[in-house]
């Protein structure tokens, strides 16, 4: 068995229904305050990335942070906002304890 990266482990989801993964915050990507962005970032285009509908890779990323992140789980759901023939447009919510963190 190969065993796996900390950054593969803390971007690892787990699907919940149609467009929803629960997700945990790792302690290799965290600080004093909470996890690092680029890590949660990571988790939500991986919820995108594992979506059924989901067209090609993406080129580019936004992410904006609506709330502190704290450590321990969260759920992720990925919708297509849009989709033509040759892009697709994702829209992400990760949300902890009912309260979306970042989009």
């Amino acid at each position: 068995m190969k065993p796996t990266h900390p950054f593969d482990e803390a971007i690892r989801l787990e699907p919940l229904g149609e467009g929803r993964w629960r997700g945990h915050t790792h302690e290799a990507y965290g600080n004093m305050v909470g996890p690092f962005g680029g890590a949660t970032a990571a988790a939500a285009l991986a919820a995108a990335l594992a979506h059924p509908a989901r067209q090609g890779d993406p080129i580019a990323l936004t992410v904006n942070f609506a709330g502190p992140v704290a450590q321990g789980p969260f759920d992720v759901e990925a919708t297509a906002a849009r989709t033509n023939r040759s892009t697709q447009h994702w829209s992400v919510q990760m949300r902890q304890g009912g309260d979306v963190v970042a989009t």
